[in-house]
């Protein structure tokens, strides 16, 4: 339905598919998970690995098309082939010494790649001299130069690159003969080893530079056109055209950030399959023209756009996720056998796993497998379900599905999922996918004809980026919540109650359930809403303290309707402004009587700008040389200045050269 005509697999294309052949994929993609595990968490990849292997030889195959991924991904009501769910305990079954033999091998060279991977992880430190690296990312601007992740003596580290030697001029590929030392990180996260990262580097001199290989170069002269299209454009919407055509979000700032996460809009500034789709069906004209008079021209064509699509996109997690399930999909229609989208799901996490192990680390490729697998197994029986919304039908089903696949990811890491995601998400929708395909298919010959060119043809492109930039604002700010672990265990315990109180009162309790679930579903949207609504009636005082992150701390809070407001913030130095924005949302602080701000620094200053962004501040104050938004009143201190805010007072000790010394009181209620 939303995929476009040059990638979809129509369900009509699609052969019959075995369900003990969909059960051994499906159980070969757990034993592939589990063996991948082992080396981290044991006991899961253990049971992972035990569960797939008795799914893929018997249970799976047993159950035959009522479980199987295929089966899910058909409307209700369709039937599979109640025989082949027969053969698994048969002669000519998985049920055999073969099966075993397969799966067991799958389990050895998952963990043995694994824990090969692992070991890419432990390198030896100390001074380098004259190698010779690869540059293996986009440079990233940081205090005093740009971070880039480099490779060499076969591990890959994470290096800094003083500004004197114009690491921003580098570009992914490019070989330099380099100096420094290496050391290890403080603390291991599932981004570095995603990443592959060993440690730290810091780079001292330079010694020579070569130009990356062609397709490489190639890449980045494309990446170029596409953004000088958008020379024109302010800094959001320049940041929001680079992420939804390129996925490059390093410029966004903090608030932008936290704005299309707290709506659940930031997989559209990732890209994916879906601007591959949009790409694959821009070449459809030229494809069939070819495909006319050599068969086999088309196929070459695609999978040359396929490749070129990854370069350009950088071979991020999920596009290396999309590119591998489109290659499938075109090779298996060229040779005539289309597959369902589900298998080609888990075919390709299953070839992607073992040639990369350490990619079940990554969030992105997490969620990017989470969200497809959602909408190949629930849209269907979903869209069947809301046929009442008539041409919303899709769209929300589409939506829906994508957001249980991600839920139980988001749920264990983030511990939250935002209430408004489907609402933002709909109404994103329209606007999200004419950028992706206007912005490359316009984006590209504009940035090679000038900047009047550019500015003419970018137009709507500029409103839609608006439009959706302000939607994101608004949705973030909307105080509704997220739906946290707790509210999972609500909805579970309600479910229970509810499948035993029909069980002993209704005659049909099948029916009962039918009925209930609904409301079940509708009360634990509405949980993290509840005490908002309490919150309407009156204003009540909650803490007297607390802090938003590391050097954040904040003083006297009251619920004032919908949102808190909070009488003071102190910034010091070393705070965070993405961990200050996800905790003024979670505690849903809406107004900031006071901000003082004790040191100076940049990373100050954007939590100032953030802060603004998020919430109603009253007043900054600030010792002097540091300044605050144009918006905002601001105050400079001096010492014995006393400050009051509701109920916290701010008295001011020394002043320092852009610090300050206060100390904080509580008066009576």
């Amino acid at each position: 339905g939303l995929r476009p005509h040059g990638l979809a697999l129509h369900e009509g294309q699609s052969r019959e598919t075995s369900p003990i052949t969909d059960g051994a994929i499906f159980g070969a993609l757990l034993v592939i998970v589990g063996g991948v595990l082992v080396p981290t968490t044991l006991v899961l990849g253990l049971a992972l690995s035990a569960i797939g292997a008795i799914g893929a030889i018997g249970a799976i195959g047993a159950l035959g098309s009522a479980v199987s991924p295929a089966r899910l991904s058909r409307p209700f009501g369709a039937r599979g082939s109640a025989r082949s769910g027969d053969k698994v305990f048969g002669a000519h079954g998985a049920f055999n010494a073969t099966g075993m033999t397969v799966l067991t091998l799958l389990f050895v060279i998952a963990a043995v790649l694994a824990d090969r991977a692992h070991g890419g992880l432990r390198a030896p430190t100390g001074p380098v001299d004259h190698v010779r690296a690869t540059v293996r990312s986009d440079p990233r601007p940081a205090m005093g130069g740009d971070t880039v992740e480099l490779s060499f003596a076969g591990h890959r580290w994470k290096a800094t690159v003083p500004t004197k030697l114009g690491g921003r001029d580098w570009q992914l590929g490019d070989v330099i003969v380099v100096s420094g030392s290496t050391a290890t990180f403080p603390a291991r996260s599932a981004y570095l080893d995603s990443r592959h990262l060993a440690g730290r580097f810091r780079l001292r001199t330079l010694s020579a530079r070569r130009a990356a290989a062609m397709p490489y170069r190639w890449a980045a002269a494309v990446r170029r056109a596409l953004l000088r299209s958008a020379r024109g454009f302010d800094d959001t919407e320049r940041t929001l055209f680079a992420g939804f055509v390129l996925g490059d979000v390093r410029s966004a700032r903090v608030e932008l950030t936290d704005d299309f996460r707290a709506s659940g809009l930031s997989h559209l500034v990732v890209v994916s399959g879906q601007n591959l789709a949009f790409l694959l069906a821009g070449v459809q004209p030229a494809i069939r023209r070819i495909g006319a008079r050599w068969r086999w021209s088309a196929l070459v064509l695609r999978l040359l756009v396929i490749v070129g699509f990854a370069f350009v996109a950088r071979f991020e997690p999920s596009v290396l996720r999309a590119a591998v399930m489109a290659t499938i999909l075109v090779v298996s229609k060229a040779i005539g056998r289309p597959q369902q989208l589900a298998r080609v799901l888990c075919l390709a996490v299953c070839l992607l796993l073992l040639v990369d192990p350490l990619l079940i680390r990554s969030v992105g490729f997490g969620l990017s497998v989470g969200a497809v697998g959602g909408i190949a197994v629930l849209t269907a029986p979903l869209r069947q379900r809301l046929d009442r919304f008539g041409l919303l039908a899709t769209p929300l089903s589409v939506t829906l599905a994508a957001q249980i696949g991600t839920a139980p990811l988001l749920l264990l890491i983030f511990d939250g999922v935002p209430v408004v995601s489907v609402i933002a998400n709909l109404a994103a929708l329209p606007l999200a996918a004419p950028i992706m395909g206007w912005g490359v298919v316009a984006g590209l010959p504009a940035g090679m004809l000038g900047a009047r060119v550019s500015g003419l043809v970018h137009v709507p492109t500029r409103l839609l980026l608006d439009a959706i930039a302000l939607l994101a604002r608004w949705s973030a700010g909307l105080p509704l919540g997220s739906i946290r672990r707790r509210d999972v265990v609500v909805l579970t315990v309600g479910t229970l109650a509810a499948l035993s109180w029909s069980t002993l009162v209704s005659p049909r309790p099948s029916s009962g359930v039918r009925q209930l679930s609904p409301w079940i579903f509708v009360l634990a949207l509405g949980l993290p809403t509840m005490a908002t609504g309490i919150g309407v009636i009156r204003s009540e005082p909650l803490a007297t303290k607390g802090t938003f992150g590391r050097s954040v701390e904040w003083f006297g809070a009251d619920r004032v309707g919908p949102s808190v407001r909070v009488d003071v913030v102190v910034l010091r130095h070393g705070a965070s402004a993405a961990q200050t924005l996800l905790e003024l949302r979670r505690q849903r602080v809406g107004a900031v009587g006071l901000v003082v701000v004790v040191s100076g620094g940049r990373p100050q200053a954007e939590i100032l700008r953030a802060l603004v962004h998020r919430a109603d501040v009253g007043m900054v104050l600030s010792a002097p040389g540091i300044g605050s938004p144009p918006a905002v009143r601001w105050r400079q201190a001096r010492e014995g200045l006393v400050v009051r805010s509701g109920r916290t007072l701010v008295e001011v000790g020394a002043v320092h050269d852009r610090r300050l010394e206060i100390s904080m009181s509580t008066i009576g209620p």
